[in-house]
């Protein structure tokens, strides 16, 4: 096992790093230069995820310097990469076990972080493991990167060649610059702050537009400093040309996105990209259908857009949770019947209703407001997203849930609402999933007894600081069957009435959903095996 090397000594010689010893091209910067062209992945087979990260991770301490790696260490990466997303996903479903397999898995790599077990470029495949699992890389894997690197020293102006290679190595034949932005982001996701940011404002600095259109992606990085640092560059990277009113559209599109600090940084850099005022470019017609789920126990539900230009379709969903826009997955060229399958495989786990053109960007807007409220941009994806369909200005909604509720209400007359029985949603079919999960509940109910009295400790100490995000749920969800395409889902009332209810000040014991939700999630803590 290769040993990272360690910290010289007052006085001594600064050691060599990669940026600086071109005549060695074997030294740690080709290295790392070979391990960010590796990737893949692999189908998951009949063993429990956990067993297999566990595996997984033994595999990957294994691996020697990744100058000797063969195609089964690139096997072991990409296995190592399936493996942790997987029981990410799992951890995020409430499930305990692969919540402590993740703890087990970042104590055990900081031991061996601590102990030099595992050799840099290793950490920078498995940095790019955990930003792909949308997992944190951890400072102290970012430190160990950054000394071998050779520290503030290798940042130096004599090393800005390098450094541009660096990011651009393994992604110079991208011509996407969604595939290229998420390249370049996971290659750099393993390296400190400082680095990120030379690397990507050597991407904003390059004469490659499909470069120059990735780097509108580093503005809703969530790395605060680096996005700032980008935001700066973009006015004095390039000068303004007809080539470049593409990046400034990006720009400006984007830049409604971010929280209020980072946003006016971004408007009063972009303005000043202009070389003329343009006029709004025409919205190109498309045959475009939307479809929408409610919302799953998690928060998370998703919208998605079929696009239809000529014969071929083009498939795009986006990803809501609590926080906001959280994925986007895009799906170009395919036929209508892999559209189809496409469609009925993604609305397997939660109901589709295809809604009109305006529910579906008023939903992503109130995403897009979580997004703005938590100060965590949404994916650059979304931007594809928003240019498949056509929609030329998409604005952020910070509107409350019990606002989104009063506004659908306000159609309807007392009479019909009163008709309403208050307890009618408890039936429905989308609020199956609706319970609670994760670590808090589970120090919560511990060694609570029977299934009576962890309900009431879920309702009376855990619910009520959860309100809003149940109002919320209730709200959107409304919305979604109230601007089903056709005729109303007429679900829509009982939802934004249940909505109105949790987020006023009623008594919590009184509203039956909240109950139904306590109930739920004491079933579930004790039917867990």
């Amino acid at each position: 096992m290769v040993k990272r090397t360690s910290k010289s000594k007052p006085g001594a010689p600064k050691p060599k790093t990669g940026f600086d010893m071109p005549e060695l091209p074997k030294e740690l910067v080709e290295q790392l230069l070979e391990s960010l062209s590796k990737g893949g992945s692999m189908p998951w087979g009949q063993v429990s995820a956990v067993d297999e990260l566990e595996s997984a991770f033994r595999d990957f301490l294994d691996l020697d310097d990744p100058e000797e790696r063969d195609e089964a260490g690139d096997e072991v990466l990409s296995r190592l990469s399936d493996r942790l997303d997987q029981v990410r996903v799992d951890a995020n479903g409430g499930d305990p076990r692969s919540r402590e397999a993740l703890k087990a898995l970042r104590a055990r790599l900081d031991r061996a972080i601590a102990d030099e077990e595992i050799h840099p470029a290793n950490l920078i495949m498995l940095g790019k493991v955990f930003w792909l699992a949308q997992l944190p890389v951890g400072d102290n894997l970012r430190e160990v990167v950054g000394e071998a690197m050779g520290g503030d020293a290798a940042l130096g102006p004599e090393n800005a060649a390098n450094i541009a290679k660096l990011a651009l190595r393994a992604v110079e034949s991208i011509e996407d610059p969604f595939e290229f932005y998420d390249a370049v982001a996971s290659n750099m996701a393993a390296f400190p702050t400082k680095f990120q940011i030379a690397l990507a404002t050597s991407v904003v600095a390059a004469r490659k537009s499909a470069a120059r259109m990735a780097a509108v992606g580093f503005v809703l990085h969530p790395d605060e400093e680096l996005a700032r640092a980008v935001i700066k560059a973009f006015p004095f990277s390039a000068p303004p040309s007809v080539a470049e009113d593409a990046v400034v559209d990006r720009l400006d599109r984007v830049a409604p996105w971010l929280e209020p600090g980072r946003r006016e940084l971004a408007e009063a850099a972009f303005a000043a990209m202009r070389s003329s005022p343009r006029a709004t470019p025409a919205v190109a017609k498309k045959d475009v259908r939307f479809l929408a789920s409610s919302h799953d126990g998690s928060g998370s539900n998703t919208v998605m857009a079929c696009v239809k230009t000529g014969k071929s379709f083009a498939v795009l969903s986006v990803l809501m949770k609590a926080q906001g826009v959280f994925e986007v997955l895009a799906y170009a060229d395919r036929s209508r019947k892999e559209a189809d399958r496409m469609v009925g495989l993604m609305g397997a786990s939660s109901p589709l209703l295809e809604i009109s053109a305006e529910g579906a960007a008023e939903v992503l807007a109130l995403a897009l407001g979580r997004n703005v409220s938590a100060g965590s941009p949404p994916p650059f994806r979304l931007v594809r997203f928003c240019e498949a369909v056509s929609w030329a200005d998409l604005r952020p909604d910070l509107s409350s849930a019990a606002q989104i509720c009063e506004k659908l209400l306000a159609s309807s007359s007392a009479a019909d609402l009163a008709a309403r029985a208050p307890a009618a949603i408890l039936s429905s079919d989308f609020v199956e999933s609706w319970f609670e999960a994760g670590e808090g509940v589970g120090k919560l109910l511990g060694a609570t007894k029977s299934r009576k009295l962890a309900t009431a400790k879920v309702l009376h100490e855990y619910l009520p600081s959860r309100r809003p995000f149940w109002a919320r749920l209730c709200a959107t969800s409304a919305l979604v069957f109230q601007r089903r395409a056709g005729a109303p889902d007429e679900a829509w009332r009982e939802f934004a009435l249940a909505g109105r209810e949790i987020a006023s000040e009623a008594p919590i014991d009184r509203i039956p959903l909240m109950v139904q939700i306590a109930t739920r999630t004491a079933d579930v803590h004790f039917d867990r095996p």
